[in-house]
């Protein structure tokens, strides 16, 4: 039994000699410091790694049709609908295409979206008579509209939306309302339907009269007051653009001799209207985010028969600067052939994103 206490004792004491070797002689640091000066870390001089297509000039952005993109409020990403309804967001480097998760169960024509907030309306395609849908973020649902909404638009400030009003006698109305369609006002009678085009204060609309040959109208509506005034009242025009300061407008009107379509701009500061003698429409144009000057789509050719450019067209992209009169080409036309719609450009202005009518697909063009 001594012997037994012993010998065990003998172990011990080899164990304890180990552990102080390992710990003070074997220069171990996981529980001290040896007292040996520290390698200094190695930092590496190699830039990070690009994420894939990030210096591609152009590059496609979604795999399928994109309806109505938008960008997030801090441009890193862009939101997008399929033709089925499937919501979809990217980055804008084209690196991670994914679905959202949120379906509206039937396919679209086009997607409403305020400027600030996750709520949104879509519009079902021609011929769906079930009438606009609000998707609430707080309720996580859609909500069918009033089928007498024929036009809409949400305004910039506060969470409200524009609209025309059909009445059960026929008669149109413009009215405002929560996007719900609660709590409405009428502001004014209407003559016939428009396009809705808010200013960017919220304190006026301008109504935009389908085109026709013989002349259409461009109206001006204050939103409090009610009171209208003609903006435009001569000529065939087409769309209308205002830039993000307000105090100007680009709008298109056919040239009643040649019968080509040509920008027009109108400086509501001194109130002169100037041909620019640019062949393009407003469904072509982005401002920058100065009101400094505008991109636009210049197709290779245009014919009098769609002064609305409705058909596909070939675009070379330019920038047209508005107080030094110049123009300069961006982007020639390339082997893809680009039909730019529905342009946003980011405040950095280095990159455009835009719906290529050739594909009805989202695209990417670095401009930096």
């Amino acid at each position: 039994m001594r012997r037994n206490i012993i010998v065990g004792m003998v172990l011990i004491f080899i164990i304890m000699l180990a552990v102080v070797y390992y710990f003070f002689l074997g220069g171990s640091d996981k529980l001290f410091n040896s007292g040996e000066k520290e390698e200094e870390p190695i930092v590496s001089t190699e830039k990070p790694a690009e994420r894939p297509g990030e210096q591609q000039k152009l590059l496609t952005l979604s795999k399928n049709t994109a309806i109505s993109p938008v960008l997030s409020l801090d441009q890193t990403s862009v939101w997008y609908f399929d033709i089925f309804g499937e919501l979809y967001v990217n980055s804008v480097f084209g690196d991670s295409e994914k679905a959202f998760g949120l379906i509206s169960k039937k396919p679209l024509d086009r997607a409403y979206w305020p400027q600030t907030g996750n709520d949104f309306i879509i519009d079902p395609e021609e011929g769906d008579l079930r009438g606009y849908e609000f998707y609430s973020a707080k309720n996580k649902k859609y909500l069918p509209l009033p089928i007498n909404m024929e036009e809409i638009a949400w305004l910039p400030i506060g969470n409200k939306i524009v609209y025309v009003w059909r009445r059960g006698d026929g008669g149109l109305e413009l009215k405002s309302s929560n996007p719900d369609g609660s709590d409405y006002t009428k502001i004014t009678d209407l003559s016939g339907n428009y396009e809705i085009i808010p200013s960017p204060r919220g304190d006026i609309v301008l109504l935009v009269e389908p085109y026709l040959a013989t002349g259409n109208k461009v109206l001006s509506v204050n939103l409090i007051s009610g009171v209208m005034t003609e903006l435009l009242d001569r000529g065939g025009n087409i769309g209308a653009k205002l830039s993000p300061n307000g105090t100007q407008l680009l709008f298109s009107r056919v040239n009643e001799e040649t019968k080509l379509t040509e920008l027009w701009f109108l400086d509501f500061t001194t109130g002169n209207y100037t041909n620019l003698g640019i062949l393009t429409v407003p469904d072509k144009i982005v401002w920058d985010r100065t009101s400094t000057g505008f991109y636009y789509g210049l197709p290779q050719s245009t014919v009098s028969t769609d002064p609305e450019i409705l058909s596909r067209t070939n675009d070379a992209l330019y920038y047209y600067n508005i107080s030094a009169g110049t123009q300069s080409e961006i982007y020639a036309r390339q082997t893809t052939q680009i039909d730019y719609r529905e342009m946003m450009v980011l405040s950095d202005e280095s990159k455009l994103l835009f719906i290529n009518r050739q594909d009805e697909k989202l695209y990417r063009l670095n401009l930096k």
